[in-house]
């Protein structure tokens, strides 16, 4: 995901604020921040509070977290220099173990029965594992 920012364009990390998205963990990367100053990732207590954890990430460096323990932010940003554009690359990876899988039996079908690969044919034994602890 790349937020870029300009002397007329804040770089707004997170429109809704802090805030937990329902997955069991996230892991944010930041793989490039450009003539850019704020961005901060913070842990804040679940309903809100000061952060516990406050860091603005550099390139190679990653967070993760347990998104039920605590809410997630990140601070806007704007260009160091106002007269060139600024931008932050990052990575967000959301992940819930299969039995707490957020979007339930009703979309596993219709995501095998309509998806862009034929699961059948291109994977059974993975369709047969399904099957099986259904």
């Amino acid at each position: 995901m790349r937020v870029i920012t300009t002397k007329d364009i804040q770089g707004i990390a997170i429109a809704e604020g802090a805030h937990r998205d329902g997955h069991e963990w996230q892991i944010v990367a930041v793989f490039d921040r450009v003539n850019i100053r704020g961005g901060q990732s913070q842990f804040l207590p679940t309903g809100g509070g000061d952060p516990f954890f406050a860091h603005t990430l550099q390139p190679g460096e990653v967070v993760c977290n347990e998104d039920a323990q605590m809410w997630h932010n990140a601070t806007d940003f704007a260009p160091v220099d106002p007269v060139q554009q600024g931008h932050r690359d990052i990575f967000i990876v959301a992940t819930n173990r299969w039995h707490k899988r957020r979007y339930g039996e009703d979309f596993d079908q219709a995501s095998m029965h309509n998806g862009v690969s034929n699961w059948q044919a291109d994977r059974p034994a993975e369709v047969a594992e399904i099957v099986e602890a259904s």
